[in-house]
């Protein structure tokens, strides 16, 4: 089985990436939009579960300590503060929050098996399947670009503002504990939101409207109006989306997008941990449309290495319609060698998305 490279023969009639529920034997125009519904009361049931859980052991934390955990006031009402923002210099809110976004992705796939869209691997490539060489030859370009956008935003923008970074102000025992779960479980909560808007929503809307646009520009919409930042931050998280939503079309899957969305939040989350950034604590306020600059150099150098590297390893982006009965694409699977054609804090450091 190859990963990566387009068989002979591919016919006219093949799927592009956002159009793949119609390939379904069974298609039927209500389909997407009833795994949306039931996707989301799967991630709200298990985001106020894990909440509870959270909640639970805090308080007993709490109680059996004496000492009242960040989520809790010294009369034990729930601290609003805590809940409003994720604190990177805590494992715990860290934990939490990330956590409440990373269970997205199972209630997700687990939304696409119970309404019969399967297998549920078509929501994450044409190959019904993570394309694990594809996705390690997007760490490179995604590194790249999220060194620039770090060293342009965190660097080269606060010196032209009169600014610096600040000194580390977390303990060092505490930031290993916060960057051990950065580290763990931001690829999770990235590749949620991936799933969910490059991915769900993306292919929700390609099954009903064939113009690509209209699947790239509305999910991005709605994951700019997801984040709460100012109207910068907005654009430059809808910048981003747009990207990531272009790039999982153009290469047929959402490997790239969720390499580049890890690894950004990583990089900025471990900056924000260390309190070199001035705060801990996620901020509502970016730093106004000089940030946009980092963004567009990050973009651009991403896509276009990896439109380089989607023709040299002449990467399959479509998938034939499924045959009756039939639990993955057709044609992609057979070639061979011998039978190829010739693939934040919210300020100047960059937003989290």
């Amino acid at each position: 089985m190859t990963d990566g490279v387009s068989p002979v023969g591919a016919g006219q009639n093949r799927l592009e990436y956002h159009r793949l529920y119609r390939g379904l034997p069974r298609y039927r125009w209500w389909k997407p939009l009833l795994a949306g519904i039931v996707a989301l009361l799967y991630c709200g049931i298990a985001s106020s579960t894990l909440l509870a859980v959270f909640l639970v052991v805090t308080s007993a934390v709490t109680s059996a300590t004496g000492t009242p955990s960040e989520f809790f006031l010294p009369d034990g009402q729930v601290n609003q503060v805590a809940f409003s923002g994720i604190d990177a210099a805590s494992p715990v809110s860290l934990l939490m929050n990330l956590g409440l976004v990373a269970v997205w992705m199972p209630c997700i796939l687990l939304a696409l098996w119970t309404v019969g869209i399967r297998p549920t691997g078509r929501i994450t490539s044409v190959a019904f399947r993570i394309r694990w060489r594809w996705l390690a030859s997007c760490l490179l370009p995604a590194a790249v670009a999220t060194a620039a956008m770090m060293v342009l935003g965190a660097v080269v923008v606060p010196a032209i503002q009169g600014e610096s970074l600040f000194a580390p102000s977390t303990p060092p025992g505490t930031f290993l504990l916060c960057a051990l779960v950065i580290l763990l479980v931001t690829p999770f909560q990235a590749a949620a939101e991936e799933y969910a808007f490059r991915g769900g929503l993306m292919q929700i809307m390609g099954a009903w409207v064939r113009w690509r646009w209209l699947a790239i520009s509305l999910p991005t919409l709605l994951f700019a109006l997801a984040h709460n930042y100012d109207i910068w931050g907005l654009i430059d998280v809808a910048l981003f989306g747009i990207t990531a939503a272009w790039i999982t079309w153009r290469t047929g899957g959402l490997e790239a997008a969720i390499v580049l969305h890890a690894l950004n939040n990583i990089a900025l989350f471990l900056l924000l941990s260390s309190g070199m950034n001035g705060s801990t604590v996620v901020q509502n306020s970016t730093g106004g449309p000089i940030i946009l600059t980092g963004t567009v150099v990050m973009m651009a150098i991403f896509v276009l290495w990896i439109e380089r590297l989607r023709r040299r390893q002449r990467l399959v982006t479509t998938a034939a319609p499924d045959s009756e009965g039939s639990g993955a694409p057709r044609g992609w699977a057979e070639a061979t060698p011998s039978r190829l054609n010739p693939t934040r804090p919210s300020n100047t450091q960059g937003d989290f998305r």
